[in-house]
């Protein structure tokens, strides 16, 4: 059997019952002169300027001993080699694949 398909309905809802908002028949009041007033001052300068001065102090100088100047030769530290082996690498468990060159078609 065939059904017809739904249709689409839109339906919106009810507005509220809210009076609209109500006109001002008054203007407001403006100023006779509409020019900004000019700003004729300067900002004032700082009280003393920023860094000023250059300060320079000097570590305090504390009378440290030299080091010893060392006579001997520092002592060597053995080198470890590891021991020489004669073991053989292990033979593969499958065969190792055979080079095999192809010439292109000419």
């Amino acid at each position: 059997e065939l059904v017809p398909l739904p249709t689409a309905t839109r339906i919106a809802p009810p507005r509220p019952a809210v009076p609209g908002p109500v006109p001002a028949p008054i203007r407001p009041l403006l100023p006779l002169v509409a020019d900004p007033d000019e700003k004729t001052s300067a900002p004032l300068p700082p009280a003393t300027p920023a860094l000023a001065l250059e300060m320079r102090i000097a570590p305090p100088l504390v009378a440290v001993p030299s080091p010893l100047v060392a006579s001997a030769d520092p002592p060597l530290v053995a080198v470890l080699l590891p021991e020489t082996s004669s073991a053989d690498a292990p033979t593969p468990l499958v065969p190792l694949p055979t080079l095999s060159v192809a010439a292109p078609p000419r």
